[in-house]
């Protein structure tokens, strides 16, 4: 279990960037309104995250036990599945480097995200039993029941062996 936080500039050094960035605005060129709306982007669009049936059984797990103990249910991400833990429990199958990846580096890839968690486990059979190892631990199930985390992204792959190695991400 392992959990992060991304560090934000200082109150005082955002004020002098935005100040900066207003004094070198040609005159005439600052403005408050929004752009018409022909002329602004579309709105970015979810991608559909597609789990393994064992990982299905996971967040389905996660987000009962969540609910049983009053906390909303977790969302799965493209971005932390597709980007960090798949990745991730395919490095620790092919490699045998069970340990957690350093999580400053999830920020950049998938800098949407404020905070970042991550359990790892290897060699249960069964979503029920990966699940049950996790909640029998501490900073695991701190991780779990976490309120603040809104996210998560699920990885699983197996070494040569068949010995399966799985990854939760959370973030907010």
């Amino acid at each position: 279990m392992v959990s992060a936080r991304r560090t934000s500039l200082p109150v005082s050094a955002l004020v002098a960037v935005v100040a900066l960035m207003v004094a070198l605005l040609p005159a005439g060129t600052a403005s408050a309104t929004p752009a018409p709306p022909a002329e602004r982007q579309p709105a970015a669009t979810a991608r559909t995250v597609t789990l393994k049936p064992a990982l299905q059984n996971v967040l389905k797990r996660v987000n009962k036990v969540r609910r049983n103990h009053g906390r909303k249910p977790l969302r799965v991400t493209h971005c932390l599945t597709k980007k960090v833990a798949q990745p991730w429990a395919r490095h620790m199958a092919d490699t045998g480097d069970f340990a957690h990846r350093d999580l400053s580096k999830v920020f950049k890839i998938c800098p949407s995200l404020t905070m970042v968690g991550e359990n790892i486990a290897a060699g249960q059979p069964t979503a029920k039993a990966v699940m049950k190892a996790w909640m029998g631990s501490k900073g695991h199930r701190r991780n779990i029941l976490n309120k603040r985390y809104r996210k998560i992204g699920l990885g699983l792959a197996r070494d040569a062996d068949g010995r399966p190695y799985w990854v939760q991400n959370f973030g907010r």
